[in-house]
């Protein structure tokens, strides 16, 4: 249903600065005030999850897969910087994994609980 979005441009150039602000909170120095705040894996599948939710809910359902492997290339190549760039960052798998865990726990929330919840979320707002 995203097709019809009114406000699609909106929905996704919010995705986009999400997507942004992973990559700098994901590769600034180690030890940088208020990263880290829960627990590393939780915010890595979290955030994930949010984001796939996020780009699942402003893009069309034929999309969906591609968004998905995307972020899992994105999850690998933000450890791959992270291992390389020696700025009190590491590489770790672990962190791959719980990216990949959220992205499926978003994309099954999206496709059986938030389906549609962009156009919800437009139509409620058209109604206030």
């Amino acid at each position: 249903m995203s097709d019809a979005l009114k406000h699609s441009r909106v929905w996704r150039m919010l995705g986009w600065c999400w997507v942004a602000c992973v990559f700098i909170g994901s590769l600034v120095p180690a030890g940088t005030p208020g990263l880290g705040l829960i627990n590393d894996k939780l915010e890595h599948g979290g955030g994930y999850a949010l984001l796939t939710i996020w780009f699942i809910g402003a893009y069309p359902q034929q999309r969906h897969w591609v968004i998905a492997a995307s972020f899992i290339a994105m999850g690998v190549i933000i450890e791959l910087l992270q291992g390389w760039m020696k700025w009190g960052r590491e590489c770790d798998i672990h962190d791959v994994f719980a990216n990949t865990t959220g992205i499926i726990i978003g994309l099954l929330l999206s496709r059986f609980w938030l389906r549609n919840w962009t156009a919800r979320a437009e139509a409620w707002m058209a109604a206030r």
